[in-house]
């Protein structure tokens, strides 16, 4: 089986995992009153059965099947410092494009992020860092560029450019934390 073919039935298992854990919470959600208010504990267990799970199954059977050592499944390398610079500066020279597209498409869709940003206001800030900071870097960057991405190396760069940053886009299921992302 290529690396590709394991690629993309790993994307397959992902998207059903996450619709079934979103199912699942949206279900508790209505049976558990209040459980909505805890975005600590909902982002830590979508992101730990959503991403992780699914991630650890895949590299675990990868691990059984090929010996390949973890690291390399998943593309790690060490970065260099200018290597480092060089992708802060140009985050920051692209964000007022981003911006500007993000202000443009609030004429045409609807900005959900707001909503949630007066609840996480009201978190400590540790727990803030935590949610919105930590676990969505570690699992979002563990599933997209760790598995998706480097399981998209034996193709054309434009499509192992393309196909991870669409499924990270699209997997916010926001337009404008699609357009950052």
């Amino acid at each position: 089986m290529t690396r590709l073919l394991r690629t993309n039935i790993f994307v397959a298992c992902f998207v059903g995992c996450y619709f079934i854990f979103s199912f699942i919470f949206g279900i508790l959600q209505a049976l558990i009153p209040g459980i909505a208010q805890q975005t600590l504990l909902a982002n830590a267990l979508i992101y730990l059965l959503s991403f992780g799970l699914p991630a650890l199954i895949y590299v675990w059977i990868i691990r059984k099947k090929t010996g390949e050592p973890i690291r390399a499944q998943l593309g790690l390398h060490p970065i260099s410092g200018i290597d480092l610079l060089l992708a802060i500066l140009c985050g920051f020279l692209v964000q007022p494009v981003m911006m500007l597209i993000s202000a443009i498409s609030q004429l045409f869709f609807q900005n959900i992020t707001s909503r949630s940003m007066v609840e996480m206001a009201q978190m400590p800030l540790w727990a803030l860092i935590l949610s919105v900071g930590i676990l969505p870097a570690f699992f979002e960057e563990l599933v997209c560029r760790g598995i998706i991405f480097h399981g998209h190396s034996d193709t054309p760069l434009w499509y192992q450019l393309l196909i991870p940053a669409i499924f990270f886009g699209l997997l916010h299921a926001n337009f404008q934390q699609a357009i950052y992302a």
